[in-house]
């Protein structure tokens, strides 16, 4: 697992009036409640529609609200890093959890121990005599338990031996298609930025420090930030992008080059920004980097004095349009 993202402490974060509770040293008696299960690994429309039919089920029958959802992303324990591709950091998921209008958050710790747990017996050890589910809201693809062998219809059986209610959701769609985040992997990797990011209904970002780079930019006339993750984010399709970098929480409009720079081959993949307006040394400074829209694509240039012209157009762009 990646314990650099990881909210490690039992602070009990809060957003509203929703609870964060993590659940071996936080948890209290609660009781009946109404949850929706999962990871939500994007926060994206189908999960944030799921957690809305949680919500409203939970207002109708006057119980709190709840989802349950784990500390990492069951895929970390399970796939090899090179093909983890996350949405968002474990800390960011959890802290948008938190901002939803619902009454808790259940974290569970994903640990070995609980991925080796039978469907038959999954249930009964996320749910405690202090948290006993009355209806849990779950879309119709959901897996859980040892090697994903659970299916809605073991949830079910569970269900009524509990005295509680199953929905399991249809899951939503656009332009005639699932909303997944393998959807939005997908739409990342292809260049679709704009597609990925209304069905995640926020900009895609991510987190990372700065780092020594090749300082090409400074010679040329426009210093770059060269930024480095230790995170395995899902995979940002090559070209020039217009964003923003949070600096101390202060956003800075910038031009963002992702991928293997066609001029300088032999440097290798980069991430590099320029951040438009800012002066100072951010060199090991932990920063987000937002990405709004797709500038153009990496192409190779004739001569120095090309590629200059074109990064500062580039720039431009991104001072005019941000």
């Amino acid at each position: 697992m990646f314990d650099s993202d990881m909210l490690l402490d039992s602070t009990i974060y809060s957003a509203g009036t929703t609870k964060t509770i993590f659940y071996e040293s936080d948890m209290k008696e609660i009781g009946e409640v109404i949850c929706a299960v999962g990871v939500f690994d994007g926060m994206h429309q189908g999960h944030q529609y799921l957690i809305g039919q949680t919500i409203d089920e939970a207002q109708m029958r006057g119980l709190p609200s709840m989802v349950v959802t784990f500390d990492c992303d069951p895929d970390e324990l399970f796939l090899p890093v090179e093909k983890v591709r996350k949405l968002f950091s474990n800390s960011d998921r959890l802290a948008w959890l938190a901002t939803m209008p619902v009454d808790y958050v259940l974290v569970l710790p994903f640990k070995d121990e609980l991925a080796r747990t039978e469907a038959r017996q999954f249930m009964d050890r996320i749910f405690t005599t202090v948290v006993r589910p009355k209806g849990i809201h779950v879309g119709q693809d959901f897996r859980y338990g040892h090697k994903a062998m659970g299916k809605v219809d073991d949830l079910q059986r569970w269900a009524q031996q509990h005295d509680c209610a199953v929905h399991a959701h249809i899951l939503v769609c656009d332009n005639g298609l699932p909303i997944t985040a393998t959807r939005i992997r997908d739409a990342l990797s292809e260049g679709r930025l704009a597609e990925a990011n209304a069905l995640l209904t926020r900009p895609y970002y991510l987190r990372s420090t700065v780092v020594r780079g090749r300082e090409v930019g400074r010679e040329l006339g426009f210093p770059t930030a060269n930024i480095a993750t230790s995170t395995p984010y899902a995979h940002l399709a090559d070209g020039v992008y217009g964003g923003y970098v949070y600096v101390d929480d202060v956003p800075y409009r910038a031009a963002i080059s992702v991928g293997v720079p066609k001029t300088f081959m032999e440097s290798g993949s980069t991430i590099e920004a320029h951040l438009i307006g800012f002066e100072g040394d951010i060199y090991l400074q932990d920063i987000k980097v937002v990405f709004i829209e797709r500038i153009r694509e990496m192409r190779s240039f004739e001569s120095v004095e090309q590629l200059k012209s074109t990064v500062m157009d580039n720039i431009a762009w991104v001072r005019d349009n941000l």
